[in-house]
C-alpha cells in the first residue's frame, strides 16, 4: 500500500517494510497481487510505467501517467511513421536492424549454418527453424517464457518512450494498435526475449519453476524470480540497443524535408 512518497509491503507473516517510490526503477505486476489503486498512482506520478502480466507470460496491460506531448516531436514522428514517402525507409530500417539482430544471435548460439545463411539471405522461416531445435517441442512452455521476458522487455521500451518523449502509440508495423511503438522496438529486439528463454530452458529440471495446470503450464514464483535475476543481469545490455534504437528514430527524423 502507499504509504506518502513511499511504498509499505507486506508478505506473509514477515514484518513490514517501506521502501521509497523513487528507489524502485520498474514495475512488473504479475499473479494475484493485493494493492491499492495509489500504488499504482504513486508509481505513474514519478514516470514509472507499470506492466500487468499474467502467469501465462500474456501481457495484459500498461499503466502510465498523463503527460503534455511534445507536439514538434509528434508532429515529425508522425510524418515520418505515416507519410506513403518516408513510411517505407522505417520499414527498411525495421528490418534490417532486426535481421543483424538474428545473425548475432546466431553467431552467438554456434550456429553452424550461418556463413551460408549469410551469403543467401536469412529469412524468416530460417531462423525459427533454427532457434526451434534450442526449445522444448512443446510450444505452451516456450510462450510462458517467451511472453514474460517480453513483458519486461516491454516495460524497458515504455520507460525509454516517455522519457524521449515519442509517443508511444505511434508505430510503424503496429500502427492502429495500443502502444505501437513499443510494440515495434520489441519487434526488432525480439532475439533478446529469444535468448534468454533459450538460457532458460537449459536449466536442469526447467519445469520445476512452472506448474501445469489443466492442461496448461502456468509460471510460478520461483520461475518468475529465475527469469527476473536473468533479465536483471543482462538489463544493461538490453537498455543499450533500445537507446540505440530510439536515436536511430530521432536521426530519421532529422532528416525530414519538413
Amino acid at each position: 500500500m502507499r504509504d506518502g512518497p513511499s511504498l509499505w509491503i507486506m508478505m506473509g507473516n514477515k514484518a513490514g517494510r517501506r521502501v521509497p517510490a523513487r528507489l524502485i526503477s520498474r514495475v512488473i505486476i504479475t499473479g494475484n497481487v493485493k494493492l491499492d489503486t495509489g500504488v499504482i498512482t504513486l508509481f505513474t506520478e514519478n514516470g514509472k510505467p507499470v506492466i500487468f502480466l499474467n502467469r501465462k507470460g500474456d501481457i495484459l496491460a500498461t499503466a502510465f501517467g498523463m503527460s503534455n506531448p511534445n507536439w514538434r516531436i509528434k508532429e515529425r514522428q508522425t510524418v515520418l511513421f505515416t507519410n506513403n514517402v518516408y513510411r517505407p525507409r522505417v520499414i527498411d530500417w525495421i528490418t534490417a536492424r532486426r535481421r543483424n539482430n538474428q545473425l548475432q544471435l546466431l553467431k552467438d548460439l554456434s550456429c553452424k549454418e550461418l556463413n551460408l545463411l549469410r551469403r543467401k539471405g536469412l529469412r524468416e522461416k530460417d531462423f525459427k527453424r533454427i532457434i526451434a531445435t534450442y526449445l522444448p517441442e512443446d510450444e505452451n512452455p516456450v510462450h510462458v517464457i517467451k511472453g514474460t521476458v517480453t513483458g519486461l522487455i516491454h516495460e524497458l521500451i515504455t520507460d525509454n518512450l516517455i522519457a524521449s518523449e515519442l509517443d508511444l502509440h505511434i508505430g510503424v508495423l503496429h500502427r492502429r494498435y495500443n502502444s505501437g511503438l513499443v510494440r515495434d522496438l520489441s519487434y526488432i529486439i525480439e532475439t533478446e526475449a529469444i535468448r534468454q528463454t533459450i538460457q532458460f530452458f537449459k536449466l536442469k529440471r526447467w519445469e520445476f519453476y512452472l506448474d501445469y495446470v489443466e492442461g496448461e503450464w502456468l509460471l510460478n514464483a520461483g520461475g518468475m524470480k529465475s527469469i527476473a535475476v536473468r533479465f536483471e543481469n543482462q538489463k544493461k545490455e538490453i537498455e543499450e540497443i533500445i537507446d540505440n534504437l530510439v536515436d536511430d528514430i530521432f536521426q530519421l527524423m532529422r532528416e525530414l524535408t519538413i
